[in-house]
């Protein structure tokens, strides 16, 4: 069975989907690094994700992005960590619904704010004005991951090991989610 995480980019997807798999012995994947790994195989370039991004446009980062999700079809026994837009595409959430058990990894907005904008910003933010460009991806994205049929944890007053038996629970079936 595999779990696969998304949310909000900072929501702690690759962070506890690392330390899940750990955690149960099974594999870990990243999408992001995924999509590095085909753009290198397609052009012997080595950039990373949010370079991708900028050079190719959201557009066609998009495209490498549902060439990832479809290509993970065979995959099992894993912790899939998935990018923020991957969630954007309809047809990228049909399959993964079927890949696994989705779970959507709740971050209040005003941490997911403050973690976005404290580290290296993310290419589909305006430089110029990353706030209010953040509230703007914010308020696009919150309905379309809420809509999406998952596990939710909300992760608010909760510890990392909290997160993580959450977590488990729904890796061993023991939980349909909050």
């Amino acid at each position: 069975m595999n779990i696969v995480l998304f949310g909000f980019k900072r929501c702690g997807k690759t962070y506890f989907g690392k330390k899940l798999a750990a955690k149960h012995s099974v594999a870990f994947m990243d999408t992001d690094d995924l999509i590095i790994k085909l753009y290198f195989a397609t052009t012997n370039k080595t950039l990373t994700a949010k370079e991708i991004f900028q050079q190719v446009g959201a557009l066609n980062f998009r495209a490498l992005e549902r060439e990832i999700v479809q290509s993970l079809q065979n995959v099992q026994n894993t912790i899939i960590s998935v990018g923020g837009g991957a969630f954007l595409d309809d047809a990228n959430v049909q399959l993964l619904e079927k890949y696994g058990k989705l779970v959507y990894l709740d971050v209040p907005k005003e941490v997911l704010k403050e973690r976005t904008l404290s580290g290296e910003l993310p290419a589909y933010l305006d430089p110029a004005n990353p706030e209010a460009s953040f509230d703007i991806m914010y308020e696009q994205r919150l309905p379309i991951y809420e809509r999406i049929p998952a596990h939710r944890i909300d992760t608010t007053g909760r510890t990392e090991k909290e997160i993580l038996n959450l977590l488990s629970e729904i890796l061993e079936g023991k939980t349909h989610g909050e």
